[in-house]
């Protein structure tokens, strides 16, 4: 009998011991390390770090158990959760072997820049370092308490994202056209972006499962996936995808429309309930950010002012009287250098801040500003609002700086498979709606190239990702349909 009741509960056996170990060594290693940067260590009051940091170790045993649940049921019974991880193998392979060799080159300095920051903020208990990035970080040590716990908890979630996007495709065209996403391992973005573990390399994939997952649960309707944990689940990573990039602001609207799409065939009052309960995650998520976040140094003010002067269509005599206010703050002068020296190649990074650039001629000055915020905020709203048209060119112009890198990482492939999958999805899912999500990828591709700071390929990783993932499901959907038509 005793027998019987451990075989019964072994996942929650597993789950309440890894618990207690991930807690106590967690705890540990967070404090033998907290305390190191003070400006992440004062932002916020003890009150706050000892909320977030239980609310870190809520997260963390909820992980866990889910984890601990899935993993018995993969190795103790056929079924969906073992096909998932024997999909998700490979995908771990490949992952964990670009780590190791990024490991190996590093000279142990693994984490560096923004992701070293992050990390910094994360042992300092600081949780809204790029949002809620750090909070993040915090959960990965508490989960695994190791300095390399991000990229390590990044990787299985991945592999597992990837293994259920198999599992889902397969089983919904009873057939094995999802083993085509393994070629996504020969194209280097994927692995390389798929271990770094900056805000847009998680943002990429955490997408990418929601929007499977909805796509999915919408086609199929009543799907065995549609249970209440799994709805759930959904919410929270909508709210989260909506805070953790400015861009993903659209999910206010969005989510709940996706909801009802895929779930609107339960019953009116889970219903309302669902809807409801995701305007409170959103509240709950966005007022903490709204009071505590750390300035991220304004950067997408200055690359859209950088960008807009850098127009030889921009009418300087039409904005003298803004860029007279503007140049209180920024040198005008030294922008214009900038944007000769650079031509193009300007958007691809914001160097206002970098100490050695032009003899260290900074155009953001240095000294303190001659104007108020609010003045700065005028003259830069009437600049845009005057020159709408320069503006919109120089964001063009920025999206294409993103995107004219040759091999895997070009941008304009994946989008123009993305105005395809659009156009189809309407076509043929008119009734549905699925052609909402395809739809707010290019609202967030527009979104994103309005409000980046720079060029960077990443802000479009979620794009490349659902770009190749979607197109191997809409060729596939296309076939099966064609067929049938001529049966």
């Amino acid at each position: 009998m005793m027998a019987t009741m451990i075989k019964n509960n072994i996942d929650k056996i597993v789950a309440l011991t890894w618990s207690i170990f991930s807690v106590v060594f967690g705890l540990y290693f967070i404090s033998v390390r907290y305390g190191n940067a003070e400006i992440y260590r004062d932002a916020i009051n003890k009150e706050q770090q000892l909320l977030w940091l239980i609310i870190a170790i809520i997260v963390a045993v909820y992980v866990i158990f889910l984890f601990s649940k899935f993993m018995v049921k993969a190795i103790l019974e056929a079924g969906k959760e073992r096909d998932i991880l024997i999909y998700a193998i490979p995908f771990f392979g490949v992952f964990i072997s670009c780590f190791i060799s990024k490991l190996v080159d590093s000279d142990f300095c693994y984490y560096y820049g923004d992701e070293k920051l992050v990390w910094d903020s994360a042992m300092n208990l600081y949780p809204y370092f790029f949002v809620y990035l750090s909070e993040i970080y915090i959960i990965s040590f508490i989960l695994i308490p190791n300095i390399f716990a991000p990229t390590l908890v990044k990787i299985v979630m991945v592999s597992l994202i990837m293994g259920y996007v198999i599992y889902r495709v397969n089983r919904h065209y009873n057939c094995k056209i999802g083993f085509c996403f393994y070629l996504l391992c020969l194209l280097e973005p994927f692995y390389i972006l798929g271990v770094e573990v900056h805000r847009m390399q998680w943002y990429g994939f955490i997408y990418l499962f929601v929007m499977v997952k909805l796509y999915f649960d919408i086609v199929e309707r009543g799907s065995t996936d549609c249970n209440i944990r799994s709805i759930i689940n959904i919410v929270l990573l909508l709210a989260l995808l909506s805070v953790l990039r400015r861009e993903g602001i659209y999910f206010y609207v969005l989510g709940p429309i996706l909801l009802l799409k895929a779930y609107g065939n339960l019953e009116k009052k889970k219903i309302y309930r669902l809807i409801v309960f995701f305007i409170i995650i959103e509240i709950i998520m966005n007022i903490p950010i709204v009071n505590n976040g750390m300035n991220e140094k304004e950067l997408a003010k200055s690359a859209l002012l950088v960008h807009m002067l850098g127009e030889e269509t921009l009418d300087r005599e039409l904005v003298s009287e803004e860029l007279s206010i503007l140049d209180k703050k920024f040198i005008i002068e030294n922008i214009d250098k900038y944007n000769n020296d650079m031509g193009i190649s300007g958007f691809d990074s914001n160097y206002f801040d970098v100490p050695g650039w032009n003899d260290n001629n900074y155009y953001i000055r240095r000294s303190e500003s001659q104007i108020s915020m609010e003045q700065f905020n005028r003259a830069f709203i009437r600049l845009i609002t005057k020159q709408p048209l320069v503006f919109l060119k120089s964001r063009i112009r920025a999206f294409l700086a993103a995107g004219r890198q040759v091999g895997p990482y070009n941008l304009y492939f994946p989008l123009m498979l993305l105005v395809f999958e659009l156009l189809y999805s309407f076509r043929k899912y008119r009734r549905k709606a699925v052609y909402i999500i395809f739809a707010g990828v290019f609202i967030h591709i527009i979104l994103t190239s309005i409000a980046m700071p720079a060029s960077y390929y990443k802000y479009y990783y979620h794009m490349w990702l659902v770009a190749y993932t979607f197109f191997v499901i809409m060729i596939y959907d296309f076939k099966q349909g064609f067929v049938q038509s001529k049966g």
